[in-house]
């Protein structure tokens, strides 16, 4: 049993929301092509509210090597790791506060910063990640970052990808903002508030729930101390 929708099965939801059901397609005020535009702009803003697609990728250090490319795909670095242990994010102001030649340090890293102009290094992306101190040995840092969701195209595709099932019980959202987008297009603005807020309402629900459970909340156990399990006598 499948709990997914499919691009099908949420521009078939959105054609009811809409009243837009004429199964010939002169007869349709919107084309699949126009709902799946507006599902696929639904499908951006979601995740970039709720986290929804995380990817994670490895970033070889060589010495002396001051930034390095981000993923085409990036849109934030949510967490850095060298040798399995969390590197600290810093802003260039905190660099210049702390050592005024801290561009030019090298060492084993335990900082990064990420650029979003032009980098300093020849061929590098314009949006860069560079640690401090600069690696004078080379190895691997890995990189988890908020992905940009696949466009949904075929029939059978899946919001935010197939194996994200713990995002399933939310993909009918998609299918209130196309509606939302739908009724905008036609001027029609009070239906489009009634299903913007639904697909805000959704988007709540997911978010409590997604943020929640994700490894890269840092205070997930809130308050609570520390315990150390004692074996039972």
């Amino acid at each position: 049993m499948s709990f997914s929708l499919t691009l099908s099965n949420l521009l078939t939801q959105t054609r009811v929301f809409l009243r837009d059901t004429a199964t010939t397609a002169s007869r349709q005020r919107f084309s699949d092509s126009q709902l799946t535009d507006f599902l696929n702009d639904g499908q951006k803003e979601f995740n970039a509210k709720i986290w929804a697609v995380i990817s994670a990728t490895p970033i070889v250090l060589t010495a002396g090597t001051t930034e390095y490319s981000l993923p085409t795909d990036n849109i934030s670095v949510l967490r850095v790791t060298f040798k399995h242990t969390p590197l600290v994010e810093r802003t260039f102001s905190f660099f210049d506060e702390s050592n005024t030649d801290w561009i030019s340090s090298s060492g084993t890293p335990h900082s990064y910063y990420v650029r979003v102009d032009s980098s300093i290094v020849a061929g590098v992306a314009r949006e860069s990640i560079g640690f401090i101190p600069i690696s004078t040995f080379s190895t691997t840092c890995h990189v988890y970052f908020l992905d940009q969701p696949t466009d949904l195209s075929a029939s059978g595709d899946v919001p935010f990808g197939s194996d994200n099932r713990r995002l399933y019980p939310f993909h009918h959202g998609l299918a209130f903002y196309g509606a939302y987008r739908g009724f905008l297009t036609m001027g029609l603005l009070q239906e489009a508030i009634i299903y913007l807020k639904e697909y805000e309402n959704i988007i709540s629900l997911a978010e409590s729930f997604n943020k929640t459970r994700n490894m890269f909340n840092p205070n997930l156990r809130g308050s609570m101390p520390i315990v150390t399990p004692q074996p039972q006598q």
